[in-house]
């Protein structure tokens, strides 16, 4: 059975007129009782009682149509739905970004939320190890990480560190300097964001120090939603100058 087939039956069992069963639903008569037919079959019961004169619902009939009303019901209202959140109208997006690419999400999100208001965003800050579990899973719908060539910038200085440690957040980066661990490069909008009495920011110049922004997405993605997203992502790009890697 489809769709067509259990509204023709509704307008059947409403009207009790197999004409005006295929007026409304744009089909012929004979349509409509070869419909009603297949339902009999399927159903392994008879559906209405016809004579020349007038058609009446069976018992059997009665019981039936409350139940396929929902059914039709529920196939408008998905469709409504799926139709909505396709236009912008409704959803939600679940983005994950790392401490570090905040700018980088900002960007993105500022663009998309003033072209799709009705879209709710979750935004959702990961450590390093999370992400690594997280980029495995379809919990979020993007994910957002920041990629520093930081030991090209040692060599820039001939400079090699005895070790090297890596952190999860920013906020430990600095507690780890803070305790004589050693030196860290960071982004200078992160030392806007981040501070702490005894680390002092000295700021490079006169080298390259590029940053490489990464979004990251499951490619079997089923959210009207993050699709949105992407091609925002992707228009946007593409009228900026900056380079960036998705």
């Amino acid at each position: 059975m489809d769709h067509i087939q259990l509204k023709c039956f509704i307008s059947v069992a409403r009207t009790l007129s197999f004409s005006e069963a295929a007026r409304r639903n744009y089909v012929s008569q004979s349509t409509v009782s070869r419909y009603i037919r297949d339902l009999e079959k399927e159903f392994g019961v008879k559906l209405f009682e016809r004579s020349r004169r007038e058609v009446e619902l069976t018992n059997e009939g009665k019981l039936l149509l409350p139940y396929i009303q929902d059914v039709i019901d529920t196939l408008n209202k998905a469709t409504s739905v799926v139709s909505q959140l396709n236009n912008g109208r409704g959803g939600r997006l679940r983005l994950a970004y790392d401490s570090t690419s905040v700018e980088y999400p900002v960007r993105c999100l500022r663009s998309f939320t003033s072209k799709y208001p009705e879209i709710a965003v979750d935004m959702v800050r990961l450590s390093g190890s999370e992400f690594s579990s997280a980029l495995n899973s379809s919990e979020y719908d993007f994910y957002f990480l920041l990629y520093m060539e930081i030991m090209d910038i040692f060599r820039t200085f001939h400079f090699s560190p005895d070790s090297v440690v890596e952190f999860d957040d920013v906020r430990s980066v600095y507690m780890a300097v803070n305790s004589g661990m050693g030196i860290s490069i960071l982004p200078s909008q992160l030392t806007k964001d981040y501070s702490s009495p005894g680390v002092k920011p000295l700021e490079f110049s006169g080298i390259e120090t590029d940053l490489t922004y990464v979004l990251a997405w499951r490619k079997d993605n089923s959210n009207p939603a993050a699709h949105l997203f992407l091609n925002t992502v992707k228009h946007g790009f593409q009228e900026d100058e900056e380079e960036y890697v998705i």
